[in-house]
């Protein structure tokens, strides 16, 4: 089959493979098919239960948040970074192998949801939304207000997946605080 293969950066022959081939010391990943690339032998995983590609072959660099740098990462499926949640088995995810750290993809794409996160700043993400979605949903102000604003007070255009370490998480939660303090005054509690 012929793939486009990032490394290489055109299109190339691929073979497909185990990932016993690919991942020996891997024993979840054995029976997974993989397509590898047959100049660099750069390799990318399949949907599940078929074998077609999940995307381009190779690695592609992202801002990973514990690495502190971009840094190469590979394309890879649910069934690796969360092997409990069935649901999540077919999503696809960018994962750091350095230190396994990932992060998801936009609905139907490959495309990462932002920078690849630490379990803490997963955890001040999740935080900031806990603070940021009950202002939206309450009608007090539109959600894409409240990131236009909080770009304009940050000076970068923000995205709770864009935070990149928990300095920037703590500067958005200080900033979404205000905002919580003067729309429960005016409304009430609602959070």
């Amino acid at each position: 089959m012929i793939i486009f293969c990032n490394s290489c950066i055109e299109k190339r022959e691929a073979r497909l493979a185990l990932g016993m081939d690919v991942y020996p010391v891997r024993k979840d990943l054995r029976a997974q098919p993989f397509w590898v690339c047959n100049t660099c032998n750069n390799f990318i995983g399949c949907h599940p239960s078929t074998i077609k590609p999940l995307g381009r072959m190779g690695h592609t660099k992202i801002f990973c948040a514990c690495c502190v740098r971009k840094r190469k990462v590979r394309l890879t499926l649910g069934t690796e970074v969360y092997p409990k949640y069935i649901s999540l088995h077919s999503k696809p995810y960018w994962i750091c192998d350095e230190c396994n750290n990932f992060v998801g993809c936009h609905p139907n794409t490959i495309k990462p949801l932002g920078c690849i996160a630490t379990k803490h700043l997963r955890q001040a993400r999740a935080e900031i939304h806990g603070i940021l979605d009950p202002i939206w949903q309450s009608g007090t102000m539109s959600r894409s207000r409240i990131y236009k604003e909080l770009s304009n007070k940050l000076g970068w255009k923000y995205h709770t997946a864009s935070i990149r370490n928990i300095t920037e998480a703590k500067q958005v939660i200080n900033i979404l605080s205000s905002y919580r303090i003067t729309v429960e005054s005016i409304e009430g509690n609602f959070i």
